[in-house]
């Protein structure tokens, strides 16, 4: 949730991050309608993460530029 989100996010700032590919459907689950909130920093592939391929860094809880686009 929200609060264990944000208690990770100030106890150990930029020390953690989330990887999603393009067409993982699993960082979508549970729901945010279910209360359920990210950590912050995900690295997103838009792609098929093949070596080479770019990614974005996206450092809030849920960027909507990024995986949850």
């Amino acid at each position: 949730d929200k609060t264990f989100a944000n208690l990770l996010d100030n106890m150990i700032p930029n020390a953690h991050f989330r990887v999603i590919h393009n067409h993982d459907i699993i960082p979508h689950c549970p729901f945010q309608s279910m209360k359920y909130q990210h950590h912050a920093t995900e690295v997103w592939y838009p792609n098929d993460m093949a070596p080479g391929d770019a990614y974005m860094v996206c450092l809030g809880q849920e960027d909507p530029s990024c995986s949850a686009s």
